[in-house]
């Protein structure tokens, strides 16, 4: 079942992070729910983490799992939240 390209859903856009959340620690939190690929938290340049991060799995039913799962919890203090990472704005333009 190909889905629309609006979304990819094997990968998640995590937002409201603490700043000082490291990809190591995403990378064990989200690894609960099957094989994560690759975190990937952007900083800015000073090298502080922009309170987001990006996470992908190999199996779009493990990453759906986990956002279902840890959207609206709390996490070192705050509450996440998740939803499915858009596509970089390059391959918008082609929708």
């Amino acid at each position: 079942t190909n889905q629309p390209n609006n979304y990819l859903l094997d990968r998640l856009f995590v937002r409201n992070l603490p700043f000082t959340t490291t990809e190591e620690e995403l990378f064990e939190e989200f690894s609960q729910f099957g094989h994560v690929t690759a975190v990937h938290i952007p900083v800015d340049d000073t090298k502080r983490n922009k309170g987001y991060a990006f996470i992908s799995y190999e199996s779009e039913h493990d990453a759906k799992r986990a956002m279902d799962t840890l959207d609206g919890t709390d996490f070192q203090g705050r509450l996440i939240h998740i939803l499915p990472a858009k596509p970089s704005s390059d391959q918008a333009n082609d929708a």
